[in-house]
């Protein structure tokens, strides 16, 4: 059996158990489940997705090893940037970690545009405060240095 598919069928196990047994569990009233409800569904249906597509498409893998190298340290670097994004969230706050987050990030995907560089993590942040704070009411980290301000 082919990794990707394991990692996809795991995958679809993971959401399962988060949708029946850790969402139910975890979340009081509907309106808390809210959230994590729609993430366990797009990463389900990203899930079926690429199952499907490895189903459909089984032998695309031509890339050189140079290029599955170059894709590893990306990836690895960016799970580093989310490390230090979540240290920078219990320090500085939701709002202005995930703006220098998403900027650093666009930075390091070669995204130079300076129009989209800053206007796509402010229309981000905008619609993540407006759904949290303002719909659900559910407060957004503030921040140990911020806290006070």
């Amino acid at each position: 059996m082919n990794r990707q598919f394991k990692i996809y069928g795991l995958l679809i196990v993971f959401c399962l158990i988060l949708w029946f047994f850790l969402i139910p569990n975890q979340t009081k009233s509907p309106k808390e489940a809210l959230f994590p409800k729609i993430i366990t569904i797009w990463l389900g249906i990203s899930a079926i997705i690429g199952l499907l597509k490895k189903s459909k498409f089984p032998n695309k893998n031509n890339l050189s090893l140079k290029y599955k190298k170059k894709g590893t340290l990306k990836i690895i670097f960016i799970m580093l940037f989310f490390f230090i994004y979540i240290i920078m969230i219990y320090l500085i706050g939701f709002i202005l970690s995930s703006f220098l987050f998403l900027i650093f990030i666009m930075l390091f995907l070669n995204i130079h545009n300076w129009k989209i560089l800053f206007l796509m993590p402010t229309v981000c942040i905008l619609v993540i405060y407006v759904l949290i704070e303002v719909i659900l009411k559910f407060p957004l980290p503030k921040g140990i240095f911020l806290r006070f301000l």
